[in-house]
């Protein structure tokens, strides 16, 4: 998802389907990693992750090649598990999102 530090997003917290949510790669380290942020956008077909000026899709995924979606305990990140026959292949993808409650509903 690129290691670059980008600024925040400025999508509105109230729209019904573009979340603002930053990176993280270990759960236990979050709050001292550099921020990568990003748009998440949910539609019916799957997930999309935007850059957070919204010019560019970083990546796609289709429900389909998505293993596994859950939220943290504490509901405030949101862990995607994604095939190998998703563009980005197997991964596990860790996004910190103050809604990542209302992504996972």
């Amino acid at each position: 998802m690129g290691a670059k530090q980008s600024k925040k997003s400025v999508i509105s917290n109230d729209h019904p389907t573009l979340f603002n949510a930053k990176v993280v790669s270990d759960y236990k380290k979050a709050k001292a990693q550099a921020a990568v942020y990003v748009v998440l956008e949910v539609c019916d077909g799957g997930l999309t992750v935007h850059h957070p000026n919204m010019r560019n899709k970083i990546t796609f995924w289709p429900l389909k090649f998505l293993q596994k979606y859950q939220l943290s305990a504490d509901n405030k990140y949101l862990v995607i598990r994604t095939g190998p026959q998703s563009s980005t292949g197997m991964g596990v993808f860790l996004f910190h999102c103050l809604r990542a409650e209302e992504i996972y509903r």
